[in-house]
């Protein structure tokens, strides 16, 4: 069956099973995931997209190879066609082209090979949490036989169309070198202008994905940053029976506080923009429950120590905290966020009441506070209910064991960790301090497959351009020395070294310029494709799509103005004599 069809399935399953299990049902639900998400999770589609920026390198690369070997045939024609009078069949001719690009293919491979074996653990040092599975990241013989097999039929394809190109008859001895022939300066062009289309579509790639990480960078997680140290601790119910945690995490917590430096201190079951907190279906009093196959009333249920906003600066909006009146056989009581409170209370939301599952008691909101960005800073606010530990705790029995400790300190918070550590020592010996990082990390965290993903299509967008550039350049160049005599006639009867330059830099920037209003056109038809990258940035973005052509035109002008200016400064006595 489908993922859907079993999804369904579990949803009628876990129904019953609520339905004959009152006494325990608090909304409880299976959710189900494939496998393949289970191992890659939502970084596919980042993989896939740099994966077609790889692509586009490659095609980048191999017409610029094919560019400067197509130029480079031109100039071997008078030997072509003295090979071909003395006898040279075409197959020995395009053999010989062949064995020549596939050097060039094998020479290329083994270097992008070893420089792929120093990059790879620099990336995987780098960013390691933001590529899924990278114990199976590295270079295989998978990895290094696809990479000699591209190699190999990029030579093939690239390699030979030159070489077809170059294999002319004999005439060509004859044949004028002024121009260089129209087909072939046309061939060229069109090269030249495919590389620039191309170029453009990764630059633009790059640039939406950049500034869409700047602008999630720039995200409010609804949380201060300042100075705040978190750790998680599990009280083993060997050593803890379920009535006795509340109390053990209250007395660390205590002791955490009179730590020197320390504001304020306390606990949590979900952190903020990370965890993935329980979703519980919930009742509302005063409002009738959802029909059968409408969505149901439901909210992140969080379990929290007083002192839990004051750490992590999490502002009051309404009513009052949770404190430590709030314990087992006083009245249940709860705190939401802004985004239940709008939902479910039209905004106004202490006084009311709501409970999950039938024999729950009925809870009642003492406050409202602020939103904070529940596992991804991409998603909108979800509706949240905090409640105190210690409630919760006598309420689901075991629940609660499992709890992350959030300390806030005047100073820098890694100087707090050794004493954090010292104080659970002297509490249990036994319980080890996991995962201990500051609010920076937990947010670098939060953005760090975005910035992988913006920081490998910027250096993709940084190789387009000096792919595009060395294109440019040794095109313009070889132009130059093609029309050496052409440029000395001009200048000889009157042409002026700025006319020789701007007409030089208008034929080799024009068919960068159909290649760049080429690959626009591709990118405002395709931009769909990459709507899912971005955030808080329109898939069509005008900055990125002004931006994107101005650099790569910028690129190509100075990669045509050198050997321009080369041209205007021939002296037209040396070009007369040339050859």
């Amino acid at each position: 069956m489908t993922l859907e069809q079993a999804q369904r399935e579990m949803e009628t399953i876990t129904a019953r099973w609520n339905a004959e299990h009152e006494h325990h049902a608090m909304g409880h639900f299976i959710l189900l995931r494939g496998f393949h998400h289970d191992l890659v999770g939502d970084r596919g589609p980042a993989l896939w997209l740099l994966m077609a920026a790889v692509a586009l390198l490659l095609v980048i690369s191999a017409v610029n190879v094919a560019n400067l070997l197509l130029a480079r045939a031109e100039s071997r024609q008078p030997e072509i066609a003295v090979r071909s009078a003395l006898g040279a069949t075409r197959r020995r001719l395009l053999r010989q082209f062949a064995t020549e690009s596939l050097v060039l293919a094998a020479a290329g491979s083994v270097i992008g090979v070893l420089l792929a074996a120093w990059a790879t653990p620099a990336l995987l040092a780098v960013h390691p949490q933001a590529i899924p599975r990278t114990e199976a990241v590295r270079l295989d013989w998978v990895v290094l036989g696809f990479a000699l097999a591209t190699g190999f039929v990029t030579a093939v394809l690239f390699g030979l169309a030159p070489a077809l190109r170059a294999h002319t008859p004999a005439a060509t001895l004859v044949q004028s070198r002024a121009t260089g022939g129209r087909e072939r300066v046309r061939l060229r062009n069109a090269l030249v202008g495919a590389e620039a289309a191309l170029g453009v579509l990764v630059i633009l790639a790059a640039g939406l994905v950049t500034r869409s990480f700047v602008q999630l960078a720039k995200v409010d997680a609804g949380i201060h940053r300042d100075g705040v140290l978190l750790f998680d601790l599990q009280l083993p119910p060997a050593d803890y029976a379920n009535d006795v945690v509340p109390a053990a995490y209250a007395e660390l917590l205590e002791r955490l506080g009179g730590l020197p430096g320390v504001r304020h201190v306390g606990a949590t079951s979900s952190v903020p923009v990370v965890d993935a907190p329980t979703r519980q279906d919930i009742r509302i009093d005063g409002l009738p429950d959802p029909p059968a196959g409408v969505a149901q009333h439901s909210a992140d249920i969080v379990a929290v120590h007083p002192g839990y906003f004051e750490a992590l600066g999490i502002p009051l909006i309404a009513g009052r905290l949770p404190d430590a009146t709030d314990r087992e056989g006083r009245d249940h009581v709860a705190v939401v966020n802004e985004a239940a409170a709008r939902r479910y209370w039209e905004g106004d939301a202490v006084g009311g009441r709501f409970r999950y599952g039938t024999q729950q008691p009925w809870i009642t909101i003492v406050g409202v506070v602020g939103n904070t960005k529940v596992e991804s800073l991409r998603e909108p606010h979800r509706p949240q209910v905090f409640l105190p530990h210690h409630q919760l705790a006598s309420a689901q029995g075991s629940t609660g064991r499992s709890l992350t400790i959030v300390v806030r300190t005047a100073q820098d918070p890694i100087r707090l960790a050794a004493p954090a550590r010292a104080v659970v020592r002297e509490i249990d010996s036994r319980l080890p301090v996991a995962n201990l990082r500051t609010i920076d990390v937990v947010l670098a965290t939060a953005v760090a497959p975005q910035r992988f993903t913006a920081s490998l299509l910027a250096g993709f967008a940084v190789m387009a351009l000096v792919l595009a550039a060395v294109g440019v350049y040794g095109v313009t160049s070889y132009a130059v020395t093609r029309r050496t005599r052409e440029i000395g006639i001009r200048m000889a009867v009157g042409a002026r070294p700025e006319h020789v330059l701007a007409r030089v830099m208008g034929e080799s920037v024009r068919p960068v310029l159909v290649g760049v209003v080429l690959g626009l056109t591709v990118g405002l038809v395709g931009a769909g494709a990459v709507s899912r990258f971005v955030f808080d940035v329109g898939a069509r973005d005008p900055l990125t799509f002004v931006a994107a052509p101005l650099v790569l035109l910028c690129v190509a002008v100075v990669a045509t103005y050198l050997p321009a200016r080369r041209a205007s400064r021939i002296d037209p006595m040396e070009a007369l004599r040339h050859e």
